[in-house]
């Protein structure tokens, strides 16, 4: 068998030395490398993460991939899913929902801002202002942007949804994607993890909620098409039950490992 694995945050520039990144460490997709590669059936692990990512120990079945934006993420898992298909991607990495778009200084785009919706005989469409301000960016990101720029603003533009694709380029592997959400409820989060699940066309869900993630201990629900659904209490046992879960469905859909 072959399994992917994805950990870590990934990271968009600001500038040639600033970033936007996120708090994630990569730990608990390291651990499931660490168990999928014990497994005897398990012959290889592709193992994508960030660089500052918590990684597996070391072990021979382990190859790993080194990507720190959504871009770079993006082209290894093409690369990877269409030169050697895996039988399991556990899609673990918390990848940037935005990157920079443009920049620029506060008093600068207010001053010509002003002048511009004056001129105006009708209020601006949210598209027609998009417009206006990305012209007005210029500032040079391609190098340290000069502090004397009091108040810097960034326009962020989405990233397409990487799980979104994972279903046409690996038609045949289990997906397990992940949801980290704020939610009242266990019963709300499961529904949140289950419309994912149905959105991306995935086997299973890891559902966890923002308050029961810390150092000390992680609550998280692995959550199956079916509704079902199995609750842990620490990255040990999530590691563990993911494994389990996932290699015990793969044999009851019959599947012929690659």
């Amino acid at each position: 068998m072959h399994i992917l694995v994805t950990a870590g945050g990934t990271s968009e520039r600001i500038d040639s030395v600033r970033v936007i990144s996120n708090i994630s460490t990569g730990r608990l997709g390291s651990m499931i490398a660490d168990h999928f590669a014990r497994v005897e059936k398990v012959l290889r692990v592709s193992f994508i993460a960030s660089k500052r990512s918590c990684l597996p120990k070391a072990n021979n079945k382990i190859c790993q991939y080194w990507g720190d934006t959504h871009q770079e993420v993006e082209r290894l898992l093409e690369d990877i899913l269409k030169r050697d298909p895996p039988d399991v991607i556990i899609h673990s990495m918390a990848i940037s929902d935005y990157h920079v778009k443009s920049l620029f200084s506060l008093e600068t785009l207010s001053q010509g801002m002003a002048q511009w919706l004056h001129s105006l005989s009708t209020t601006p469409s949210a598209q027609e202002i998009e417009s206006y301000i990305q012209a007005q960016s210029t500032v040079d990101t391609s190098r340290k942007i000069s502090s004397r720029i009091k108040h810097p603003l960034l326009l962020l533009a989405p990233n397409g949804k990487i799980l979104q694709r994972l279903r046409d380029l690996a038609p045949n592997a289990v997906i397990v994607g992940f949801k980290l959400a704020h939610s009242k409820t266990s019963d709300e989060l499961l529904d949140i993890a289950y419309r994912l699940l149905q959105d991306n066309r995935c086997d299973f869900v890891v559902a966890n909620h923002v308050d029961e993630v810390t150092e000390s201990a992680h609550k998280a629900y692995l959550l199956h098409s079916s509704k079902k659904y199995c609750i842990w209490s620490s990255k040990e046992e999530i590691a563990c039950g993911i494994v389990k879960e996932v290699l015990d469905f793969n044999n009851r859909e019959g599947k012929q490992p690659s």
